[in-house]
C-alpha cells in the first residue's frame, strides 16, 4: 500500500435557510478533498469553528488508532455498527443521528491508517462508500496535520 499524504484545506459552509456559516478544515488526500471523494454534501470535518469540544475529542480519536492488523482491517466489515472515527458530522449539531461519515483508524507506530469509510446515523446499518481508501499516513506527518486542523480560524 502506498504512502499518501494528508493535509487539510480551510472550508466554508455558506449560510442557508436555519444555517449558519461555518468554517471547517477540510482533510486533502493526497491533493483531493476527502469530503468531494465521500459526497459528504452538508456535512462539515470535526474540525469546525464554534466546536471545541468536537474538535478535542476528534483529535484524540485520530490519533488513538487500534492495532493495526492487515486482514482484519481489509475486510469488508460493514455489517458491523462501531469502531470508526467520525470525520464528517451534522454543520449544526455534530450528532451522529443527523447522518456522519466515518472510517475506521489503525496504526502500526509508524503509520496510521483510514479504511471501511461508511455513512452512519446510528440506527441503521452503516452504508459503506466503496472506491475511497484504504490510506496510509507517515504517523509523524500525519500528527502535525491534526496539530494544525484542531484550531480553525
Amino acid at each position: 500500500m502506498k504512502t499518501s499524504e494528508l493535509s487539510t484545506s480551510l472550508a466554508q459552509r455558506p449560510d442557508g435557510p436555519g444555517a449558519p456559516p461555518r468554517r471547517w478544515h477540510d482533510f486533502v488526500v493526497d491533493g483531493v478533498s476527502l469530503a468531494k471523494r465521500v459526497d459528504a454534501n452538508d456535512l462539515v470535518s470535526v474540525f469546525a469553528d464554534g466546536d471545541e469540544g468536537t474538535a478535542t475529542t476528534a483529535h484524540r480519536q485520530l490519533l488513538k488508532g487500534a492495532k493495526w492488523d492487515r486482514s482484519r482491517a481489509l475486510a469488508t466489515q460493514s455489517e458491523d455498527r462501531g469502531g470508526r472515527t467520525l470525520l464528517y458530522v451534522c454543520a449544526q449539531c455534530a450528532d451522529l443521528a443527523c447522518g456522519a461519515i466515518g472510517a475506521r483508524i489503525y496504526t502500526d507506530g509508524q503509520h496510521f491508517y483510514w479504511v471501511d469509510f461508511a455513512y452512519e446515523n446510528g440506527y441503521e446499518p452503516p452504508h459503506r462508500i466503496e472506491g475511497v481508501g484504504p490510506f496510509r499516513f507517515e504517523a509523524k506527518a500525519y500528527t502535525r496535520t491534526l496539530k494544525k486542523a484542531r484550531t480553525v480560524p
